[in-house]
């Protein structure tokens, strides 16, 4: 269980780690190497199972996050006097 804040910084810290693992995934998954102007070899660094794996790990954990903060959200009261929106947002005489 965590605040509303704490699950934001969570959240934010997640996600860059997802950015992460899908650059991981769609660049640095392969070493290649060149021998000779002809030779090329290209030769997997990680599974990419395990890398699909993961992110697939994160989005869901993600999208629970954010649900649940939504709802949340959505129960929470917060303080305002709505009354006093009209003279707030009145053109200036």
């Amino acid at each position: 269980m965590a605040t509303i804040n704490e699950a934001l910084v969570a959240l934010k810290i997640v996600k860059e780690r997802l950015s992460e693992l899908r650059k991981l995934r769609s660049e640095v998954a392969v070493r290649e190497r060149f021998y000779s102007s002809s030779e090329h070899l290209k030769e997997p660094v990680y599974d990419v199972r395990k890398v699909d794996e993961k992110i697939v790990e994160i989005e869901l954990w993600v999208l629970e996050a954010e649900q649940e903060i939504k709802r949340v959200n959505a129960r929470t009261e917060v303080a305002v006097k709505t009354e006093e929106i009209k003279a707030l947002l009145a053109p200036l005489a």
